[in-house]
């Protein structure tokens, strides 16, 4: 199985809102995980600890730089640059692949997406040569034309140079789940928390189906109130490793993606705990926690224990966080989990 890349993409924002939605559903169509800072409250000193454990993950860092240098970081050892040029440094010194595309200058462009501090137009002529500087880069014109260039960079660079990946494990370790253990055959409730639809988070709950020949489908909110239709049916594929499932779903009326990925850490093949990623109906990003459990031990289950695991230490919700601490998979293996 070719393993699913993170791709960290990293820019301004207002200014570059519709080519960031452009090449975050680029990297989508290609099977391969976006993620960015619009995800995250940068200005947040903990939100920055994780920004640096997401990239840390990654395995590509795209640096798109249009006209504007950003947001200027004004105090602690950061103070002086913007946010984007802070992650690249980061990502830099991490040695994270960095694919650099820069907007052509020739390129007509809206006032308010230009840079009009003199002092801001220096540091980013300054950032710009630095990120030339023994780096190919390349330059785009239009949000298509930017699409287009970072899916055929991604593909090169995966073809190349390829990273760990998304599944960490060695490839040899990964073959379907019938072929390792039937009884992860069934079907399954999952459950996770979206305020994407609503003020106040509440429970969403799917279904899951794993079949013999390591066929998926997944019925996505499985709880609607027409008579319990699933707004969405994905059919996909499964692979797994000791510790992980990992499945990859096509929408049925769509072009939309889902992947989940499962870590079992008791072995039961009862209970997953892992994160999900998509595309929301809006093309929105959308990564949470989501807990899997075997339809026959479901009612056994504690549900007030269960949204504050899937809900705790996840600060970012609201922006489609993309957290799964180690207390959550601790508390949702232990046997606390059940009612008494």
């Amino acid at each position: 199985m070719n393993k699913k890349y993170q791709v960290f993409i990293s820019s301004t924002f207002d200014d570059l809102r519709d080519e960031r939605r452009k090449v975050q559903d680029t990297i989508l169509s290609m099977y391969q995980f976006p993620i960015g800072m619009e995800m995250f409250s940068a200005d947040d000193e903990e939100q920055w600890k994780i920004i640096k454990e997401t990239i840390d993950s990654s395995d590509y860092y795209v640096l798109i730089i249009g006209h504007r240098y950003g947001t200027v970081i004004e105090s602690g050892k950061y103070a002086g640059i913007s946010y984007t040029e802070k992650e690249y440094n980061y990502a830099v010194s991490k040695k994270i692949r960095v694919l650099a595309f820069l907007v052509d200058n020739n390129v007509p462009v809206l006032p308010k997406n230009i840079e009009v501090d003199i002092e801001k137009r220096r540091k980013l002529e300054e950032f710009i040569n630095r990120v030339k500087k023994g780096r190919m880069v390349q330059w785009w014109s239009t949000k298509d034309d930017l699409a287009n260039k970072v899916m055929n960079s991604l593909n090169k660079q995966i073809n190349k140079n390829k990273r760990p990946g998304w599944i960490r494990s060695d490839s040899s370790n990964i073959v379907m789940i019938a072929s390792i253990d039937k009884k992860l055959v069934g079907k399954y409730r999952v459950i996770y928390y979206s305020s994407l639809r609503r003020k106040k988070a509440e429970a969403i709950f799917s279904e899951l189906e794993i079949f013999e020949n390591g066929k998926a489908k997944f019925l996505n909110n499985s709880n609607m109130s027409s008579g319990g239709k699933p707004e969405y049916v994905y059919e996909g594929h499964c692979n797994c490793t000791d510790s992980n499932i990992y499945i990859c779903f096509d929408s049925n009326v769509s072009n939309e993606k889902v992947f989940i990925n499962l870590i079992n850490s008791v072995g039961d093949h009862k209970r997953y705990i892992g994160l999900m990623f998509a595309t929301s109906s809006n093309n929105i990003p959308v990564c949470v926690k989501v807990a899997c459990i075997r339809n026959e031990i479901y009612n056994n289950v504690d549900n007030d224990l269960l949204r504050e695991i899937l809900m705790s230490k996840n600060k970012m919700f609201n922006n489609n966080a993309f957290i799964l601490e180690d207390e959550a998979k601790l508390k949702f293996y232990s046997n606390d989990i059940f009612s008494n």
